[in-house]
């Protein structure tokens, strides 16, 4: 039996395949020895051998006398411990997958080369609604219809699609408005193998009404500001004028009286007159 490491001495010793391989007192439950002597037919089983912890495959198989009777049976072992190693992470690693596919915002979509659905989840029938029907059938057309009825532009929709699928190597990223006002980014790439086999496309769809809608009341907001900036700027522009022109003013009729002051009359050989007062009462001359 290969794979259970047993000596020549521990077989003779040990007369029972039970007591010899698997180190039990007893018969395994279940035993395919036995339950080939029971049933007539072959069986095939999976046991760990308790003593080395290897994940055995048995087959067992009876061997018929001339009469038709159960003469004896034989059992070939396998030793398939790293294959179920390597099918426990391929399954660990596909719960992975399935966990992030069905849990991530975006409404997922997988299509293979012949236009047939072959994965998606939960999120991107929610999001546009597609009945369950639709998507067992497994038929990228059907849904593809089906969405076209929600679109605010459905033949710049579909004229992508066909482009894409045209476009075996092109990867994709723009927006979709819905009739209903919201706004789905939609990227799309193709699914490629090691070697560069084109195996399908993918579709991410995300739901970005509410970034779309928040950026919509930053620009009204951006624009709002800006034109109340012009309009203060317009309005300290016209004071600015308006003091401007008061200071010029007000200097202008600072300086008039004082223009007579320190003024040299022609013919004075500079000397400096002072102007009269003119309220000083006239007073009468002596002697008169």
């Amino acid at each position: 039996m290969g794979g259970l490491h047993v000596t020549e001495e521990e077989r003779n010793s040990r007369p029972h395949c039970h007591s010899c391989y698997m180190r039990r007192d007893r018969p395994c439950e279940p035993c395919p020895t036995l339950e080939v002597f029971r049933t007539g037919a072959p069986v095939t089983t999976e046991m760990v051998n308790p003593h080395t912890g290897k994940i055995l495959e048995v087959s067992a198989y009876p061997v018929t006398d001339a009469s038709g009777a159960i003469h004896l049976v034989t059992e070939h072992v396998r030793d398939i411990t790293e294959r179920k190693r390597a099918e426990d992470e391929l399954r660990f690693n596909n719960v992975v997958l399935a966990t992030q596919q069905q849990t991530t915002l975006d409404g997922i979509l997988v299509v293979d080369p012949n236009g047939k659905i072959i994965s998606s989840n939960r999120r991107f029938a929610e999001m546009l609604d597609v009945p369950s029907d639709i998507m067992e059938s497994g038929s990228d057309e059907r849904a593809l219809q089906w969405a076209m009825d929600k679109l605010a532009d459905p033949e710049e929709f579909v004229s992508k699609v066909k482009h894409l699928y045209a476009t075996p190597d092109e990867r994709s990223q723009d927006e979709v408005a819905l009739k209903d006002g919201r706004t789905f980014d939609r990227y799309s790439a193709p699914m490629l193998d090691t070697g560069g086999t084109y195996l399908g496309r993918v579709w991410y769809f995300r739901d970005i009404t509410e970034r779309k809608q928040a950026e919509a009341a930053l620009a009204v907001a951006h624009s709002e500001l800006e034109r109340r900036v012009a309009e203060r700027t317009a309005e300290l522009t016209v004071s600015n004028r308006e003091l401007e022109s008061f200071a010029s003013s007000v200097s202008h009729d600072l300086r008039a009286p004082l223009r007579g002051i320190g003024r040299v009359e022609p013919g004075s050989a500079g000397r400096l007159r002072l102007p009269t007062r003119r309220a000083r009462p006239h007073l009468p001359e002596k002697g008169a």
